[in-house]
């Protein structure tokens, strides 16, 4: 029987946050939900796959190598089943109604796109393992398209839209490595409003030490967000481009990289 939602499961060399993470899935009163889990060149996780397969129903794909997180969720919503979709990625959880308060809202509204608010919990390294410092709701804000501009305030795992929403969109940008979400977002909000259901249903997981982050994984976020602020800088006004610098400069300030001259220049 054809499932009403599809949830997206990306991972790679997490085995054990992934079975946390199909735990959680298995745990939904909502039950008319397929989970697609593409492993993007990660280590071998069948043997997870096969024991929550007897829960939820799995289809399971494998990138020989890693393709990145925008690629795999792009092989997964292909294979996509459901009138709706959704993310979890492989370290975070979502709770028991998590499916159930967005499907049912959208079913019942107009909205061809919905989320969430979620708990994000901040982690730190001590003693040679990360412990949970913080618990905090990440942003809780209303929807606004124009502050998608500036920086994603929607969880991965918080949104929900009609899989029929990509036919204005489009897929993910697979050649972006991080912030792909952000820019798939933007174009959805460019097409569709989102309804913002004000009840946390999920938690994400962030380290907050910069101990997993290089110096070039930094440097690559900065230009991938550059790179999404001029895609998209026809949408942006004065005051969105203003804020845009102004993230920009707090982010090399942080990273301790030298700022470009053109940013100098707008400080």
């Amino acid at each position: 029987m054809k499932k009403n939602v599809s949830i997206i499961v990306p991972t790679h060399n997490r085995p054990q946050t992934l079975a946390r993470a199909l735990d959680s899935i298995s745990r939904q009163t909502y039950k008319s939900i397929e989970v697609i889990v593409v492993n993007d060149g990660g280590c071998d996780v069948q043997d997870i796959i096969n024991a929550f397969s007897e829960k939820i129903e799995i289809k399971y794909f494998i990138h020989q190598t890693s393709k990145g997180p925008g690629a795999a969720r792009n092989t997964a919503i292909e294979n996509a089943g459901g009138k709706y979709i959704t993310y979890l990625d492989d370290d975070d959880i979502i709770y028991p109604e998590h499916i159930q308060t967005l499907a049912d809202f959208l079913e019942a509204s107009e909205y061809k796109a919905a989320y969430t608010d979620a708990y994000r919990i901040l982690q730190e390294e001590r003693n040679g393992k990360y412990e949970i410092i913080a618990k905090e709701i990440f942003h809780s804000q209303d929807f606004n398209r124009d502050y998608f501009l500036v920086a994603s305030y929607i969880a991965v795992q918080s949104i929900m839209h009609q899989k029929a929403c990509f036919e204005k969109s489009g897929y993910f940008d697979a050649s972006l490595t991080t912030h792909e979400d952000l820019d798939l977002w933007i174009r959805l909000s460019h097409w569709y409003d989102f309804a913002h259901i004000k009840k946390v249903t999920s938690e994400f997981h962030e380290k907050n030490d910069g101990v997993s982050q290089t110096g070039s994984d930094k440097q690559r976020r900065l230009d991938n967000l550059e790179l999404i602020y001029k895609r998209y800088s026809r949408w942006a006004s004065p005051k969105i481009q203003f804020l845009q610098s102004r993230v920009l400069q707090r982010m090399y300030g942080n990273y301790g990289i030298e700022m470009p001259k053109r940013l100098k220049e707008n400080s």
